[in-house]
């Protein structure tokens, strides 16, 4: 579906009143349009173009939103690879965003629809990038157990202590958890019944973890050479 035909299907709502009428019945396109129309829509367009074809079209937003919000991705460890001198102010942009983001995702009527969160850090940053980087892990630690319809959860470079480790247990639809280098200080605490585990630990830790139940149908666990 083109831009063009969207703002057109817009400017339909706008239908004409019926004789006698008062008021404005808008068709119900949910029903007019076949299902492989809005399927198509959603499978054919970038993300961009969603966004853009919901603001234009009120039924697409409705039926996309949710689908947009299905899949949560912030990638802050990628951002440091080539940091200098001259370009040290956008990462930390970055870091404050993603705070932002995460702020307003734990605020949204959509917060339900999150299905998969990958959240990925790093160990140690410059000084002048520290408080910004915590007030991230912070906000993230504080709002996960908000994620009550997730289903799987992918973590690099965070510490998992006591108390991030309780909120696995609010996590009762959780299937599947991928940690990679996660410091996992808290090594007892509630066990998790999930369908997958896949860990990468540092090769210098050999002490027994249980975090996974022994029923768990898939158990990856590989050392990261240093």
């Amino acid at each position: 579906m083109s831009m063009g035909s969207a703002l057109h299907e817009n400017r339909a709502d706008e239908s004409p009143l019926m004789p006698g009428s008062l008021t404005q019945n808008p068709p119900s396109y949910l029903h007019i349009l076949a299902t492989e129309l809005w399927l198509a829509c959603w499978t054919l367009c970038s993300r961009r173009q969603l966004r853009r074809l919901s603001l234009v079209c009120k039924r697409f937003r409705d039926i996309c939103l949710p689908l947009l919000f299905q899949q949560q991705t912030i990638e802050a460890g990628g951002w440091w690879y080539h940091l200098n001198r001259y370009n040290w102010v956008e990462p930390l942009r970055k870091l404050h965003r993603a705070a932002l983001r995460l702020d307003a995702l734990a605020d949204s009527p959509h917060v339900g629809s999150v299905h998969s969160w990958k959240f990925a850090v790093v160990d140690s940053l410059p000084s002048e990038h520290e408080a910004t980087n915590a007030r991230l892990l912070k906000v993230f630690s504080a709002t996960l157990s908000l994620y009550h319809n997730l289903r799987s959860l992918h973590l690099e470079g965070l510490v998992i202590d006591a108390p991030f480790r309780q909120t696995f247990s609010e996590l009762s639809r959780l299937e599947n958890l991928a940690l990679h280098t996660c410091n996992i200080v808290t090594r007892n605490g509630f066990v998790m019944s999930l369908r997958s585990f896949a860990r990468v630990r540092a090769i210098f830790v050999t002490s027994l973890l249980r975090l996974a139940s022994p029923s768990v149908a898939e158990v990856r666990e590989f050392d990261r050479i240093p």
